[in-house]
């Protein structure tokens, strides 16, 4: 039997401006799977984390934890922060 999906990503993407830190990931993590994210500094990696808990809306894509939807469950103060 397969575990289920634990964490779903399409083309996941944050901007801040003109400037793009994550450029459309996708990627899939199932239910007891140890996944890690490995890349040099500012490649994305504490971005994409970031909106995948909720501190940073994506400026495009989809993805959901826990079966939550991150775009609608994203906290609203900073959902738009900058930062």
């Amino acid at each position: 039997m397969t575990p289920p999906v634990a964490i779903d990503a399409r083309d996941l993407t944050r901007r801040f401006g003109s400037f793009v830190a994550v450029d459309h990931i996708t990627f899939d993590v199932r239910a007891g799977e140890v996944f890690g994210f490995l890349g040099a500094n500012g490649a994305g990696k504490t971005t994409a984390i970031k909106m995948l808990v909720g501190l940073l809306a994506p400026t495009e894509g989809q993805a959901h934890v826990a079966g939550f939807d991150i775009r609608t469950s994203a906290t609203t103060s900073s959902a738009t922060s900058a930062t």
